[in-house]
């Protein structure tokens, strides 16, 4: 089984995507608007790095010190 779809994003990342949904949206109803992916890795037990990379393959980049746009984020990934 070839592991890309479209020749960008891998399937692992894109069955990886939906875990990072419930923690976008408890944080959008708290009103924050940006999330780390060191916060992401650690409540699902994932490498910040691999966190990074799979936001990046939905073409969501963050800002050092600042994290990713949820609702950019959210939105993305649904």
């Amino acid at each position: 089984m070839d592991d890309m779809i479209h020749g960008s994003v891998s399937y692992t990342t894109v069955r990886r995507l939906p875990l990072y949904m419930p923690l976008l949206k408890t944080a959008l109803e708290a009103g924050e608007q940006t999330i780390s992916s060191a916060k992401l890795a650690e409540v699902l037990s994932l490498d910040p790095v691999l966190v990074r990379k799979d936001l990046a393959s939905i073409g969501i980049t963050g800002q050092a010190r600042l994290g990713f746009p949820i609702r950019e984020l959210f939105e993305g990934i649904e």
